[in-house]
Parts: structure tokens; C-alpha cells; sequence
């Protein structure tokens, strides 16, 4: 249902902490590896490490006021995010935090479909230009009061929806009636487990742990050096990440799928590289969207290895004491690049192609500039359709694929003011044509 239409499960259990006051940016950028301090409306991502760059936490961040956010984190991890927080708190921080987990329902309506279903139920506008990924905004379902949260932890469009207790069953009558018309089907945890493993989102307790480094882990991109230091200082476990991005990694979590598709990973299971166990599973389950058993572990490497030079090698996993062969990858199997999430902004290099509602510019990334460009400008990416490369007259509609490109609208062009040259003659050149 996930993978092809849309499917609803429950969150209310999840943790949810409030920190308040003025100092609880501050506070959280002391703790938090990621940035933390974005526009109210906005979600962060990030790990809570130690000194010895292990991750203590792994948790989603919403700033809801300037002095107020809100931490998600697993049902099982309350108790232990609310004592690193206490232990944390610098004794003259002007803020508070409290479990607000039993305030607040949630249900996650997640798949292609999701959209659509929302839609239906709310005056919003869910359209991704009106609310991008990793935002939040309140919205009205029936008589419900409801706080959307665009975000995904089974890599799918959707939306975790926060609501008062008392309009749980409400909520979700309400979701499940409208949603026989969409497909809507009711999931549970193993899933949830499934889709997330094919995805190869790490699971705290399971793939990543305090004696797991981040940078190990794979989740060096939510971490931030070069953020504003805290008025309490820098980020906690800040010298552990530097020097280990400067001697490079010890270990890789990888993703496995079975050549077989008969057989079943749970976790743990011993994983082989060249014929010699080097690891085991750290996570396990049976992928239907791929077609046989997934599961992530932990590979040692060489500093500074080459990408090529781990996958060159020959792994297999034991499987109930048989040696089976895999496939594996350092990125997920089940779309790497992010499009059924939210729309990709890391395209550029500008090759012109027009088709009548405004401009689009494709061809792979070129550097990090094209990449701030597209961030900076929230410019939407969609499929550059086109029979020939060289043919800047084509039609949308049509299914050969080319690449990714840009839309520019007018309004857009009119108000654009960008230091790049070449972007300023593309521009120039559109706005006389």
C-alpha cells in the first residue's frame, strides 16, 4: 500500500519532548549535531552524540515558536532522551523541557496517494510548492486542529499528523472513510520495518548506537561543524567528528539483498567479505518492493577508500549455516535519489529547453554552486522530456527521459537577482524569448 497507493499507522506512542524558554535553541545546538536554529515551520533532522562522536540519539527537531521545539524520537527512547537532556542542560539555561508524549495523537499517512488523500480532507494547500519536505503546517481535518508534519521514515511522500489526544479515533475514522477512495490501507510496525531497511534508514538500538560513530553510520551529512557554535559552547562530540572526518572511515554501513529470494534475514547474521567474516547484520527483513531478503551491516575499510575498492570485493551472508550470495551498496537500492520524497534540487549546469510554460534547464549537477542555486531558489525539478537532446522543442507529455531540469515561471524571473554570470545571460536570453 505504501509503495503504490497510500497507507496510515499509528505514532501516538512515539516520544515527544518540549523544550521552551529562551535559551532552547542554544541548548539544542549544544546538543544537536545538526543545525537546529531554522524558521519556526521547519524540521532538522540530526543525531544527539557523545565525546566519542557515538550517537546517544537520533531524533527529528521541529522549531514551532522561536522559543519553543519539539523532539521526536522511538517509544522506547523517552526515558534516556530525558535523562542526556537533564544531564546536558548547562545549569544557567533559561529553558525547560517536559514529555508531552500523552498530549498528543499521531497518525503518518504515507505513499504516491497521500497527497491526494490530505487534499481531500483540508482546505491547505499540501502542494509540494506551498509545503516543501521538511516542513510543518497547521491545518484543519473535520473539527480537528491538526499539525502537519511533511517528513518520511519508510521513503514515501506523507505526512506525520499531530492532533489533540481526545481527537484521536476522529482523526482517524475520518482518514480511514475518505480513504477508500485513494487505496488507503491500514500497516503496522513490521511494515513500517521493511519499507525503512529498503530505504536503508538506520534504526537506533538496531544499526546505530553509542558505540557507533556518525561518520561510520553514514549520517556525516547531518552533522554540522561549521554551524554558529551555541552560546554554551560547541556542538557536544565536536572534536571526535572533526578527526575522524580528517583520517577518514573505519567502517561503512552497507545495504544487502539476497540473491535468493526464498530466504529470510532477521539480523545478526554473519556477513563475509572475500570467503573471511568481517561483520554481522545489523538489521533484517524481507523486501517485497525489492524481491528478496534486505538487511544493513557494518563493513570495515581502509581510510579513504574508494567506493569502487569496497564493492570490487565478493560478499555473501550466512544464512541458517549457508553461505548465500548478495547484492550490496553503500546507498539505497530502493530509490536512491530521493524523487518519490520530495522533489530533487541537486540538478543544474544549465542546458535550455522551453516548452511554453516557462523555461527548464537540465543536465547532471555540476558543482556545489548549482546546488545552492537550486536550494537557494526552491526550484522544482521535474523529468526533461525530449526526443532529442539537441531539440529544444519537445513535448512534456512524451516518456522518453532525458534528465532533470528546472522550472522557471515568470514571476520568478522577473524577481531573480543571482551573481553567476552564465545564469544572468540564461536569464537574459529567456526573458527576450
Amino acid at each position: 500500500a505504501i509503495r503504490e497507493t497510500v497507507g496510515m499507522y499509528e505514532m501516538s506512542s512515539y516520544a515527544k519532548i518540549r523544550v521552551k524558554g529562551s535559551d532552547a535553541m542554544d541548548f539544542l545546538q549544544l546538543v544537536c549535531a545538526n543545525d537546529v536554529n531554522v524558521e519556526p515551520g521547519k524540521m532538522v533532522y540530526t543525531q544527539w552524540l557523545n565525546y566519542k562522536g557515538g550517537i546517544e540519539a537520533d531524533v527529528t527537531v521541529t522549531r514551532l515558536e522561536a522559543d519553543d521545539y519539539l523532539i521526536v524520537s522511538g517509544t522506547m527512547c523517552l526515558n534516556r532522551d530525558m535523562h542526556w537532556l537533564k544531564k546536558n542542560m548547562p545549569e544557567n539555561a533559561n529553558c525547560s523541557l517536559f514529555d508531552a508524549t500523552s498530549s498528543e495523537g499521531c497518525i503518518a499517512v504515507m505513499g504516491p496517494n497521500s497527497r491526494d488523500l490530505l487534499q481531500s480532507l483540508t482546505d491547505a494547500d499540501m502542494s509540494n510548492e506551498s509545503f516543501p519536505f521538511a516542513n510543518v503546517r497547521d491545518i484543519e481535518i473535520g473539527m480537528a486542529n491538526v499539525r502537519a508534519h511533511r517528513i518520511t521514515y519508510v521513503g514515501e511522500l506523507g505526512w506525520e499528523l499531530y492532533f489533540p489526544i481526545e481527537f484521536s479515533i476522529y482523526v482517524a475514522e475520518l482518514i480511514e472513510s475518505k480513504g477508500e477512495e485513494f487505496s488507503l490501507r491500514q500497516i503496522g510496525m513490521h511494515t513500517v520495518d521493511s519499507c525503512r531497511i529498503e530505504k536503508a534508514y538506520r534504526h537506533f538500538g538496531h544499526d546505530i548506537t553509542d558505540e557507533d560513530h556518525v561518520i561510520d553510520a553514514g549520517l556525516g551529512f547531518a552533522v554540522k561543524l561549521q554551524k554558529v557554535p551555541s552560546k554554551f559552547g560547541k556542538l557536544i562530540g565536536f572534536d571526535a567528528v572533526e578527526s575522524k572526518k580528517a583520517l577518514g572511515y573505519e567502517m561503512r554501513l552497507m545495504q544487502f539483498l539476497l540473491n535468493n529470494s526464498e530466504l529470510m534475514l532477521y539480523h545478526n547474521e554473519p556477513i563475509l567479505k572475500n570467503g573471511e567474516i568481517i561483520g554481522h547484520l545489523s538489521s533484517g527483513t524481507f523486501s517485497h518492493t525489492l524481491g528478496a531478503a534486505v538487511g544493513l551491516g557494518y563493513v570495515p575499510c581502509l581510510p579513504n577508500e574508494s567506493h569502487e575498492d569496497i564493492l570490487n570485493a565478493e560478499y555473501t551472508i550466512e544464512v541458517e549455516g549457508v553461505i548465500e550470495k548478495t547484492k550490496v551498496s553503500l546507498r539505497s537500492m530502493y530509490d536512491p535519489l530521493n524523487e518519490k520524497i520530495k522533489v530533487p534540487v541537486y540538478f543544474a549546469n544549465f542546458v535550455l529547453m522551453d516548452y511554453g510554460l516557462g523555461a527548464v534547464f537540465g543536465c547532471p549537477a555540476h558543482d556545489q554552486r548549482d546546488l545552492d542555486f537550486a536550494k537557494k531558489y526552491n526550484l522544482k525539478v521535474i523529468p526533461v522530456v525530449t526526443p532529442d537532446k539537441n531539440d529544444l522543442n519537445f513535448n512534456i507529455k512524451n516518456e522518453a527521459y532525458t534528465g532533470p531540469g528546472f522550472i522557471f515561471n515568470s514571476s520568478f524571473l522577473n524577481g531573480l537577482k543571482c551573481p553567476d554570470e552564465s545564469i544572468n545571460k540564461t536569464i537574459e536570453y529567456l526573458e527576450q524569448n
